[in-house]
């Protein structure tokens, strides 16, 4: 007597994988372009690398200009952005969102950041949104 067993075996890419997918693809240095209104455009690199111990984390090094020691954190899922609530060396508050776009070479990101007195010539709390298009360098 012989038995014949059959299998399927199913490929479906899960949505970690997805994750991971974008963000070995966004890590690299970028060009940011950032506007508000109270800033004039002020463009700067920033570094994108990956978090290690997150299936959607980035690191967004150069945050906001503030230096190759501030370092910002964003979660990735799809093509979405999110930057949680977080203060950054200096007092910075920052939150927002924004999308990846043009085969995973631009970035448009909103988001806020919230100056403390302690920044020098910062008024008392003030808050600035802020505007940034990253673009992919070569």
């Amino acid at each position: 007597m012989c038995l014949f067993m059959t299998g399927f075996i199913s490929c479906v890419p899960d949505e970690e994988n997805s994750a991971s997918d974008i963000r070995s693809q966004l890590t690299g240095t970028w060009q940011c372009e950032e506007h508000s209104e109270s800033y004039e455009p002020n463009p700067y690199n920033v570094e994108i690398s990956a978090d290690a111990t997150s299936s959607s984390g980035i690191f967004i090094t150069n945050f906001f200009s503030l230096g190759s020691s501030v370092i910002a954190s964003a979660a990735v899922i799809g093509s979405d952005v999110t930057i949680p609530v977080q203060i950054l060396p200096g007092g910075f508050k920052i939150s927002g969102s924004g999308f990846v776009s043009e085969g995973n070479s631009r970035i448009d990101l909103q988001y806020t950041v919230q100056e403390t007195p302690a920044v020098i010539n910062a008024k008392t709390g003030s808050t600035e949104s802020v505007t940034a298009v990253y673009t992919k360098n070569n």
